[in-house]
């Protein structure tokens, strides 16, 4: 509530500027439910010295609306990060994928279909990404724990939803263009290679 206020008392401050008359702010303390009485009171009778009420939880709102707005800033240049990271998650399936055409290759010609390597590969993607996405939610929310559990902060489901969600859409789109583009070509070639 002091943020940008020095508390002095009043000796010394008047002993250092004895020009300096009168207060400047006004500290109410009102019983739980008197809230309301109290304002209407203060605002009457002190209403010709310009006397401005702002309830101390407004007054800790307005500080936190600079925090607010870097944790938003910061929220939205990390979810640019993380889809640029699932970009790099495909450019990993892809590379994964195509060391492994000859494994890919041995087991089309034991009898599986393309369909069947595809779901394989897919699951095995999946899993990989689920595990890496709950990792990273687990631990951002243990990093932003001490600045959420501040009275007066909602965590931002909405906006949280949407990044993961798009997380997982970005990553499977990788994967499944990964694995399709492995898979187009001929892997009979590839293992004869071998």
């Amino acid at each position: 509530v002091f943020q940008g206020a020095i508390v002095i008392p009043v000796g010394a401050f008047a002993a250092k500027y004895p020009s300096e008359s009168g207060y400047r702010m006004f500290l109410a303390d009102a019983t739980k439910g008197t809230e309301s009485v109290v304002a209407d009171m203060l605002s009457t009778r002190l209403s010709k010295f310009g006397f401005n009420l702002v309830p101390t939880v407004d007054r800790l709102r307005e500080f936190y609306t600079v925090e607010s707005t870097y944790m938003a800033m910061f929220l939205v240049l990390g979810g640019f990060g993380l889809l640029l990271g699932s970009a790099g998650m495909g450019i990993v399936v892809m590379r994964s994928i195509l060391e492994r055409r000859g494994e890919l290759g041995l087991m089309k010609a034991v009898g599986y279909s393309n369909a069947q390597l595809c779901m394989v590969l897919l699951v095995e993607h999946w899993m990989i990404l689920a595990l890496g996405l709950a990792l990273g939610l687990l631990s951002s929310l243990a990093a932003m724990w001490p600045s959420l559990s501040a009275s007066g902060i909602r965590l931002p489901y909405v906006v949280i939803a949407m990044l993961a969600g798009s997380i997982v859409v970005a990553n499977l789109v990788w994967i499944l263009a990964a694995i399709l583009l492995t898979l187009r070509g001929s892997l009979s070639n590839v293992l004869r290679n071998e």
